[in-house]
């Protein structure tokens, strides 16, 4: 079993196979599975919906002091 088919079928590899995975993810075929297989759970999870998140701000203060967050 290659490491595509097993990501797809098992949802879980090892460092060594990610690392692997990384550098075959430009192989067309590649891509396709991957790409085939990102619509199927996609479409399985969320069918054609969209959600939309948003932050409203108050104030210039955060208690959560989160890294990607500029407050």
């Amino acid at each position: 079993m290659n490491v595509i088919e097993k990501l797809i079928t098992q949802h879980r590899l090892s460092k060594t196979e990610y690392i692997e995975l990384l550098n075959k993810w430009q192989e067309p075929e590649a891509q396709e599975k991957l790409t085939k297989e990102a619509a199927t759970l996609r479409q399985k999870y969320y069918s054609n919906k969209v959600f939309v998140r948003g932050l409203i701000e108050f104030t210039n203060h955060c208690k959560n002091d989160c890294y990607y967050c500029g407050i």
